[in-house]
Formats: structure tokens, sequence, C-alpha cells
């Protein structure tokens, strides 16, 4: 009898050590990165994987052991089971060698997955910013040919890897749509706009023609004094936005472009182009919808990034000769 204890005693401190061996196994392989672990990369192995909506959680395991993210799927498996970690979401992750099982299974029962971005500048025309989306990666579904020029909020926008283009579009539309709506109802009294679409055409022009913040209420107020008096806004991106349509002009700009007959030349036409020629920020929004009252009808660049202003033709001559002699001295 004292044999049959002795014998159930040792087995049960076997079973016991064997127990406590196993779990410290299985906490050391949960919460011990792949990169510091002895059977692991010491190298920091980062990469985006993507976790197909409907998978399971050995498939999942599967597929990070054949990236080299986790060792021992199988083992993984258990642990997501034993843990209750078993509600993954699918999408694009982000994972390192550094992740621990345990840090991999929280992040995909978070669904913490990657948030893309790309970056739409004020200025930029339909042509330049579906360039601009042909390059932001891991956008699905077909990229429209064209889009409606200044219907585009400028600004920094986020995606997931398989968001569709169509679904990012109808959200800059819309933030531009609410935008102009919002600053519409706080623009000055007696402006010669009477549309919010107008209001996007005319800050369109200003927003081409000037990248200076302290200079988009000056360039607005020219404009808006040329428009009260019925004069032509006389811009030059008009008469290109004209012979391009937004695609970029491959010189500098000339007379002959100054002539060329197009509904958007406001050399020649005396009212406002039928569109905007390009995507304004909402700066430029703001400057037409509330310029400062300025005596200025004319503006030339001063060949330093900022322009000169004058009241009247004259000394807008004077200044264009300010500017040529600038030039020739600097031309070299």
């Amino acid at each position: 009898m004292r044999k049959l204890i002795a014998a159930s005693s040792f087995a049960f401190f076997v079973f016991l050590l064997l127990a406590l061996l196993g779990w410290f196994y299985a906490n050391h392989y949960y919460k011990t990165p792949l990169a510091t672990n002895a059977y692991g990369n010491q190298d920091n192995i980062s990469q985006n994987i993507m976790i197909p909506k409907g998978s399971s959680l050995k498939s999942i395991a599967e597929l990070l052991a054949r990236e080299e993210i986790i060792k021992h799927p199988q083992f993984f498996y258990y642990m997501a089971r034993f843990t209750g970690q078993t509600n993954p979401k699918h999408g694009e992750y982000e994972f390192t060698s550094y992740y621990s099982p345990k840090a991999i299974l929280e992040k995909l029962e978070k669904g913490d997955v990657v948030i893309r971005k790309f970056t739409i500048p004020e200025g930029r025309t339909s042509y330049d910013i579906i360039e601009i989306l042909k390059s932001a990666e891991g956008l699905a579904g077909e990229l429209p040919e064209t889009i409606a020029e200044g219907s585009i909020l400028p600004s920094t926008y986020f995606y997931h890897y398989g968001d569709k283009y169509e679904t990012i579009i109808a959200r800059m539309q819309h933030n531009m749509q609410t935008t102009v709506e919002e600053l519409w109802k706080k623009r000055a009294e007696g402006l010669p706009i009477n549309t919010p679409e107008e209001a996007i055409i005319l800050a369109s022009i200003v927003e081409k023609e000037t990248g200076l913040d302290g200079e988009r209420g000056m360039v607005a107020s020219v404009f808006t004094n040329r428009l009260r008096k019925g004069m032509r806004l006389e811009s030059d991106p008009t008469a290109v936005y004209g012979i391009t349509l937004g695609k970029p002009l491959d010189e500098k700009v000339r007379a002959k472009h100054v002539r060329h007959e197009s509904p958007y030349n406001t050399y020649l036409i005396d009212r406002l182009p039928p569109t905007p020629i390009a995507a304004p920020g909402i700066e430029s929004i703001k400057a037409v919808l509330n310029p400062p009252e300025t005596p200025y009808y004319y503006f030339v660049a001063n060949g330093k990034g900022g322009h000169n202003f004058a009241k009247n033709l004259n000394e807008h001559n004077k200044n264009v000769r300010t500017l040529i002699d600038f030039l020739k001295k600097n031309q070299n």
C-alpha cells in the first residue's frame, strides 16, 4: 500500500511539474516577441498583412507563420482559444517581429488596422487629383476618367486598404459641399457673386494666382473690385486652363496664351469662367466671401514669390516695369 501511495504521489508530482512547465512555456510564448525569443529571428521584420474577410483563427495563424511574424501557428491558435481572443477583424495590419502573440491577438481583436492617407493640396486640378488617387495604394474599384472641377475640398484624407474610389471621391465632394454651404452663410453683403458655385469658381482663380496666405485676401479684393466695376478679371490661370483643361502647361505663359479664345479666358470674356479652374482651399473660399476693402484693381508678380498691387493702370504699368527690370538683373 505504501509503495502504491508513493507511486501515486510521484506521478502526481510529475504531472504537476509538467503542468507548470507547460504553463511557463505557454506564458513565455504568449508574451514574448519573435525577435527576442529563443526560436526566432533577431531582426525586426515589419510588413503589412491583409487578413481577408471571413478568415478563421487557424487560417490567420497559418498566414502569420508563413509571413514569419509568429512561430508555431497551432500553438498560437490554442492560445487564442484559451484567452478568449477569438473574434479577429479583417483588414490590413502592420506587424513586426517585435509583436508578441499577445499583442498580435489584441490587435486583431480590436481591429487596429492600418490607416493610409493621401493629400490633395490646394490649387490642384481634376487631372492632378486623379493622378494623386492613382498613386494612393490600396484603393479599389474603378477610378473615373474625370472628376468635376472644383468639387473636391483639398485636405489630407485617410482610408483603409480596399476602400473604393467612389466612396473616397464622394467623401471629398461632400466635404467641399458642406464647407462652402457653411461659409456661404457667413459671406459679406453686396458681393458681386450670386451663388456658392460662383464662389468656388472665383476662389479657384484666387488659389491659382497666389500661394501666399497673406495675399489671398488682397487678390480676392482685386477680383471683387473688378467684378463690381464690370471689368474683365484678366487672370493668366484662366487663359491657361482654357488651353490645357487642367493638364500642366509645358512652357511659360506667353502672349499667345492670353489671346487664346476659350470660355475660360478672362482676358476675353466679361464674366466668370463656366466652372472652377482648380480645387480651392478653405482660405481662398473665405477670402472671396469676405474680401477686405481695398482700392486695388491690378496686381503683378514681384519676382520674389509675391505680388505688387496697384490702384490704377499707371501704377500697374510701373509695377510691370519694376518686375521686368528685376528679372533682367536676376536672369543669370
